[in-house]
């Protein structure tokens, strides 16, 4: 049995491979930003090349992954994280 030993490649190096390797028809690369909100709930923004961005709301397990979600536009995203803001700053100026 061969042993396959695999080194860390970083994002950028991995999109660039892709980019120059022409028998990959289509790459798409998105920038995704995670808010957490609690222990269970973060807010995802996820913005593609093209510059189009998505919104959600995600309830997540202890492990990390997505138990469920659902998008949201941009102007529900910005209100939940604003309050999540004025939450956080009250805490902090109450403790």
């Amino acid at each position: 049995s061969a042993r396959l030993v695999c080194e860390f490649i970083s994002r950028d190096d991995m999109k660039r491979f892709l980019r120059a390797d022409p028998q990959v028809a289509y790459t798409s690369f998105s920038e995704v930003r995670s808010t957490l909100l609690s222990d269970k709930v973060r807010l995802q923004k996820r913005t593609m090349p093209d510059k189009t961005v998505s919104y959600f709301y995600q309830d997540v397990k202890e492990d990390g992954t997505v138990e469920l979600q659902f998008e949201m536009d941009a102007w529900h995203y910005q209100k939940k994280l604003r309050a999540s803001q004025a939450g956080h700053e009250t805490a902090v100026k109450d403790a």
